[in-house]
């Protein structure tokens, strides 16, 4: 299968993962618009419930990841097949990735490390349950390990992140917020205040927008490479090449 920016056909894992990423690049302004606009609920529903319980504007951004992942699949899917992708489309198109086992993406299957490979054959090709299980064991068989190793990966970059967006608050911080404290001083008295955490979710914010779509993006080049590799797709573009040499010498 050829579209006017990738050629699909069997690669390794990095390879695979690589080819997501240049979708990701490729589709990266809407991509970035349309995180920035699905935030902005989840992140006043975090604020409303952190004034219960200070941390849960942190844990909340966190937890519903995989309902962004799914905008952001859409999206990525729509642009590989040369289809309307903007964000306001998708936004109007909720109900297509919103259905196809989101709340269990959001329950017990949010602890699976390998759901970036999982999550477009959930969404995309809109299976029943036993058909979908079977079709999930098929495609990321072999896959499994990449998809734990980047979800593994996405989770130290994001704390890297964030370390480094704290650090770089903490620096910039007036003198008397830290006067008579170290670094490390700091941190352990900050972590109990509630302005601390509110702090943590909001720097939080942009880490999720930055590293998030290459997550599905990754994860969608891992679907495609297994379909590939099972389903042969790149024979389509030699059968085209043999049919329009063949269709050449015929007119001569």
């Amino acid at each position: 299968m050829q579209t006017e920016r990738i050629v699909l056909r069997p690669r390794g894992p990095g390879e695979a993962i690589e080819l997501g990423f240049h979708l990701t690049r490729a589709n990266w302004a809407s991509q970035i618009g349309l995180i920035s606009v699905l935030l902005i609920p989840i992140t006043l529903v975090g604020y409303g419930l952190s004034l219960l319980f200070s941390p849960l504007l942190l844990l909340t951004v966190a937890w519903f990841k995989p309902s962004l992942d799914r905008a952001l699949l859409h999206q990525l899917s729509n642009n590989l097949l040369e289809r309307p992708s903007s964000v306001s489309l998708v936004l109007k198109q909720w109900r297509r990735w919103w259905r196809g086992g989101h709340l269990v993406s959001l329950l017990w299957q949010r602890f699976n490390f390998g759901r970036s490979a999982v999550l477009p054959i959930w969404q995309l090709e809109q299976l029943s349950s036993p058909a979908r299980r079977r079709r999930a064991h098929t495609l990321s068989y072999n896959d499994r390990g990449a998809a734990i190793t980047l979800s593994a990966f996405a989770v130290i970059i994001e704390f890297t992140f964030l370390i480094s967006i704290v650090s770089a608050l903490v620096t910039v911080a007036p003198d008397q917020w830290t006067q008579g404290l170290d670094f490390f001083d700091w941190l352990a008295v900050a972590s109990h205040l509630d302005l601390a955490w509110l702090l943590l979710g909001l720097a939080y914010l942009p880490v999720v927008m930055l590293i998030e779509p290459f997550y599905v993006g990754a994860g969608f080049g891992l679907y495609l490479n297994r379909r590939s590799h099972l389903e042969c797709w790149d024979l389509e573009p030699k059968l085209k090449a043999l049919v329009e040499r063949h269709g050449r010498r015929v007119g001569r």
